[in-house]
């Protein structure tokens, strides 16, 4: 008991030492590149704090700011950055004049949202926190090419102090500090989603929806379950693929037939993943048991012989597996389905021939990163080693925990 208490301490300081060396290579200084215009966004949103003086009167709130379409709100979250909104001004970018204010918390909140809403229409902001004009109108100062130092309009001085680069190749305001005659206003923005808001799946699954397969992905539990995924001729198996319908059907299951929380990401606090794959020595202790699983697979196998960059960049390949992982576990929903959709683009390049006989693969079949057979180990060798770590180090886990967590990590596996 006295050992694996010692190894799981220096688990855990191992295991720091290396989130400590992979952020070390993050915190290089940023390449010159060029941002997505940020007119292009459709759906997005932005979150900070804003002081406002006018009238003789301050007031400061947290904030967020969310555009899906054509239709914007302005909410007013007063001391909690991350609350329910106390207020919410809502509109549309073609009628700006018919905004409304609604409120959810009180007296205070009221006094705030309407102070802020006398002195602009939350329509402008629309554009400004963009750092975009809001009319043909506006005179534009600018230095750099891609974003503008200042702009004056509807007798507003707007200047952006700072930028932040977001999700989806975007750079978008940090700091603005905006002066009128009879007002100022200081906003800090703090983060941006610049996708996902309302449902990774577009338009959702109805119940109804044919897919390739109508029970789920994963569905074997067969007879033939190992004959489909490895043939007795020695051939490769069918291709068979996780279309978007297999993927919202699993996303369903696991939140229980609603739309997860977009800033709490495809899982959130209360899920077995969040709970297994924290910062803890099991993740850490079990990532070599499951490569040696993964590797026994000839696809697999191939697949990095062929096509890693592990043995030319290992720190740089280990540096890239984390920050996906990471993202698509525990960040927001746009964190999450960027990094799957870039993954998943990856992995698309990564197919080829076995260049030799390897057990029921011949010399020459087919093999395919993105392919549910190939997937399916991939998935079972990480589902079985955190569970076994888990329970070698931490505590043993009950029958429907291990069922939660495999039902969450069919769904990271899908990704």
């Amino acid at each position: 008991m006295m050992m694996i208490s010692l190894l799981l301490e220096q688990g855990k300081k191992l295991l720091v030492v290396l989130l400590l060396a992979l952020q070390g290579c993050s915190s290089l200084q940023e390449s010159n590149y060029v941002p997505i215009s940020p007119e292009t966004l459709n759906e997005w949103m932005v979150e900070g704090r804003f002081v406002l003086r006018a009238e003789g009167v301050k007031s400061k709130s947290y904030f967020y700011f969310k555009q899906l379409g054509e239709n914007y709100q302005l909410a007013v979250l007063m001391d909690d950055p991350v609350g329910a909104p106390k207020a919410v001004i809502s509109g549309n970018v073609y009628a700006p004049q018919e905004e409304t204010l609604d409120v959810m918390g009180g007296v205070e909140a009221k006094k705030v949202a309407e102070h802020l809403h006398a002195q602009l229409q939350a329509g402008d902001l629309s554009y400004w926190v963009r750092g975009l004009p809001a009319t043909a109108n506006a005179v534009i100062y600018q230095e750099n090419m891609y974003v503008p130092d200042s702009i004056e309009e509807k007798g507003w001085n707007i200047a952006y102090q700072d930028y932040m680069s977001v999700q989806g190749g975007y750079r978008l305001p940090a700091d603005m500090e905006m002066k009128s005659e009879a007002a100022s206003l200081d906003l800090e923005l703090v983060r941006a989603e610049t996708g996902f808001l309302t449902n990774p799946c577009d338009q959702g699954i109805a119940d109804d929806q044919e897919t390739g397969n109508p029970d789920g992905a994963y569905d074997y539990a067969s007879d033939d379950a190992v004959k489909r995924l490895v043939p007795e001729d020695g051939s490769a198996p069918l291709p068979l693929w996780i279309d978007e319908a297999n993927f919202c059907k699993q996303l369903a299951k696991v939140h229980n037939n609603t739309m997860p929380n977009p800033r709490e990401g495809l899982f959130g606090p209360d899920s077995m993943m969040w709970k297994l794959d924290g910062l803890s020595a099991p993740p850490a202790f079990g990532a070599g048991r499951a490569l040696l699983l993964q590797v026994a697979h000839p696809w697999v196998t191939a697949g990095i012989d062929q096509h890693s960059q592990v043995r030319n960049d290992p720190m740089g390949r280990a540096r890239r597996t984390f920050y996906h992982i990471s993202s698509m576990v525990f960040g927001s929903m746009p964190q999450a389905m960027a990094s799957a959709n870039q993954v998943r683009d990856i992995h698309e390049e990564i197919d080829g021939e076995m260049t030799e006989e390897a057990g029921a693969f011949h010399r020459g079949s087919e093999y395919r990163a993105n392919e549910i057979n190939a997937m399916i180990w991939v998935h079972a060798t990480l589902w079985e080693t955190i569970v076994h770590m888990y329970e070698k180090l931490e505590d043993d886990l009950t029958p429907e925990e291990k069922n939660q967590f495999y039902e969450e990590t069919k769904l990271f596996a899908m990704l």
